[in-house]
């Protein structure tokens, strides 16, 4: 049998006891909780009526306000190109192309 003695374990769980928690300190900790979250729904309330015109604003000014796409230009002429490489030593030169377009 161990030679402790039953007031030294006891000393180990004397935080873990199980009491009656007085009703002020309740009390307290309930008013304490419902002003922090009084708090808090005060602070995002004000945030949202704060953000939401700006919002609302800046939307508004990004639809009329804002750039344009730009029409595509008709004094532009399409035409398909081709990257032509320089020959390398060695190489042989490519074979021409029989384009019809490109015979000019």
């Amino acid at each position: 049998m161990p030679d402790t003695d039953i007031r030294t374990e006891t000393r180990q769980y004397v935080f873990l006891r199980a009491g009656r928690v007085p009703f002020w300190r309740v009390a307290v900790v309930v008013v304490a909780a419902i002003a922090v979250a009084l708090a808090l729904a005060i602070l995002v309330s004000g945030l949202f009526l704060i953000l939401l015109p700006v919002i609302v604003a800046g939307a508004v000014a990004a639809r009329f306000l804002g750039r344009r796409v730009p029409s595509p230009r008709t004094d532009v002429i399409e035409a398909e190109y081709e990257v032509i490489e320089e020959k390398r030593s060695g190489e042989k030169p490519a074979p021409p192309s029989n384009d019809p377009a490109r015979a000019s």
